[in-house]
This record gives structure tokens, C-alpha cells and sequence, in this order.
């Protein structure tokens, strides 16, 4: 299986699914006993009736509130605030179960992959002929993506990176506005001169609010210094020239392409050898995800 990470196919390890056809969930139905006809003495009063309705609302307006609050706190569908707490828009509820790798989703595993050198290989760490291949998408604003990139990635990297198991790409999913931009080319012309990983951690260590204006070209700049890029020209002249969401670089053009083929509908969303997980999902759940794939190339050729 090859490392570069731009050219998509839509296929997964275990099946060829195409990314136009998606997978679609066959729902399970009760067979209900038979209608008895019942005496009209039997029936309940319309007033009855009314009350049964009234109360049986209620009771859905009420569960419906608590499962969409929910899945807010796992999953950024298309805004997000930097605060502890979840903004209104991040409470939304969302398609897809976030959180639960094994719950069934109505979006396709995809295999990631790419035939053409990558515009941005720095992007990629661990073992090329590594069995397992991890592929991140995030947005710098996102705090789930905070949270992911803080927590379970640097186990990832320590249990399975390091240790020659797995190799792990990040790509860029950006959908909260001007400073998603500027931080994703900052952290590719840190990555251009072998710091992107170390820009990774400063962005996601040092995360302000939401498009808050903190995020300055001075302040990309000290986090470039901070992490040791030397050439600060080359650096500057990489950044004015990518970091508008109007003109970014040709390698976050790619990355928002693939996000948006793969229907990447919200951040974090990870995809191991393919399998998609949705949502800030517990390192439990990932390591899982992980092993089962370590268990299916086991004895096998890497790449066959």
C-alpha cells in the first residue's frame, strides 16, 4: 500500500465501494400481532386521546433535545467554537453516529491512498511498508480537533507509529473560516523545512477562539521560531503567498477536494485502512479499530 495521500480511491480493504454508491442501512422492522376490533365502550374518550398525543410529544421533543446535545459533544458538523463549551451550532445534531465506531452509517469506508507524489510527504510519519495506514482530518479551529490531537493522537503515534505498526498522514478539513487557513499553510511552511509536526503541536497546544483575530502572521511567526524553522524568509514568503482562504496552496486545494469526495461532514474524522471514525472518538475505540487491522495483515505481504 503506498504512503503519498493525494490521489483518492474509493475502495474499501474489504469491499469495492464505490464513493457515488453509498452504503445504505437496511432497517429492522416488528411484525405487529393483528388488529382485534375492539367494542366502542372498549375505545378511550377523544379527550383521552388528546392527552395521550400531548404527552407522547412531549416525551419525543424531550429525547430528540438530549440525543442531538449529545452527539454535539463529540463531533464539529461544520462550526465549532474554541471554549470549553460547545457553541449552539456545534449541539446540532448530526448524520452520522459520532463516537461509535461500530455503529452503522449510511457513508462509505474509503481506502486512502495515492499513485502521484505528494505535495506535502512531511505531512506523513512512520514506516512506509507499515501495515496499518492512519489517515486524520481536522481543522485547526476545531476543539474536538484539539482534544483528538492532544489525547489519543500521541498514543497513536507511541503505540503504533513508533513501533513500526502503523503510519500516520494528516490532512486538512477547513470549514471555520479565514484563521483555519492561515494556521493549515503556516503548518505546510513549517512542513517544508521538517517541522511540521512540531507547528502541528503548537497549534493545537495554543488554540484561541474562533476566527477572534488572535492568530496574527506575528504570532505565526513566533510559533515558527518557537519550533525551530531556521529560514524565516522562505517561511514569511510561503506564508503570504497561501494563507487566504480565497488563494491557498495547491496541496490544502487537494486536501479540501478529498474532503469533500469522501464526504468528510465533520471534525475529527479518521480513517483506519480505511474504516471511517467519526467524531472525538475514545482511544478504546481507536486501538481497537487498529488491532482488528493488524489481525486481518497478519501473515500477509504489506500492500497485496
Amino acid at each position: 500500500m503506498k504512503t503519498d495521500m493525494d490521489t483518492l480511491s474509493a475502495t474499501s480493504p474489504t469491499n469495492s465501494t464505490s464513493l457515488t454508491s453509498l452504503t445504505s442501512v437496511t432497517p429492522v422492522l416488528e411484525t405487529l400481532p393483528p388488529t382485534v376490533a375492539q367494542p366502542a365502550s372498549a375505545l378511550p374518550a377523544p379527550e383521552a386521546w388528546i392527552r395521550i398525543f400531548a404527552y407522547g410529544l412531549a416525551l419525543g421533543l424531550f429525547a430528540g433535545a438530549v440525543f442531538g446535545i449529545g452527539l454535539g459533544f463529540l463531533i464539529s458538523p461544520r462550526a465549532n467554537d474554541s471554549s470549553t463549551q460547545p457553541s449552539q451550532a456545534q449541539a446540532a445534531s448530526v448524520g452520522d453516529t459520532a463516537g461509535n465506531p461500530t455503529a452503522p452509517t449510511t457513508l462509505p469506508d474509503v481506502e486512502v491512498t495515492q499513485t502521484v507524489a505528494d505535495l506535502a510527504p512531511y505531512r506523513t510519519m512512520g514506516k512506509a511498508d507499515a501495515p496499518v495506514k492512519i489517515v486524520l482530518f481536522e481543522d485547526p479551529q476545531c476543539i474536538y480537533c484539539q482534544k483528538m490531537s492532544t489525547g489519543p493522537l500521541k498514543e497513536i503515534i507511541e503505540e503504533y507509529v513508533k513501533t513500526g505498526k502503523a503510519t500516520l498522514s494528516y490532512r486538512h478539513s477547513l470549514f471555520l473560516g479565514p484563521e483555519s487557513f492561515a494556521m493549515a499553510a503556516a503548518m505546510d511552511c513549517a512542513g517544508s523545512q521538517g517541522k511540521f509536526w512540531e507547528f502541528h503541536d503548537q497549534v493545537y497546544g495554543n488554540q484561541h477562539s474562533e476566527n477572534g483575530g488572535a492568530v496574527t502572521d506575528a504570532v505565526l511567526t513566533e510559533w515558527a521560531k518557537a519550533v525551530g524553522v531556521k529560514d524565516q524568509n522562505t517561511y514569511l514568503t510561503c506564508l503570504k503567498a497561501s494563507q487566504q482562504e480565497s488563494q491557498p496552496s495547491e496541496s490544502i486545494r487537494i486536501d479540501q477536494a478529498a474532503s469533500k469526495t469522501l464526504r468528510v461532514t465533520g471534525t475529527p474524522t479518521l480513517f483506519v485502512n480505511g474504516k471511517r471514525l467519526i467524531g472525538f472518538v475514545p482511544m478504546d475505540f481507536i486501538r481497537a479499530s487498529i488491532e482488528q487491522q493488524l489481525g486481518q495483515t497478519n501473515g500477509k505481504t504489506v500492500g497485496s
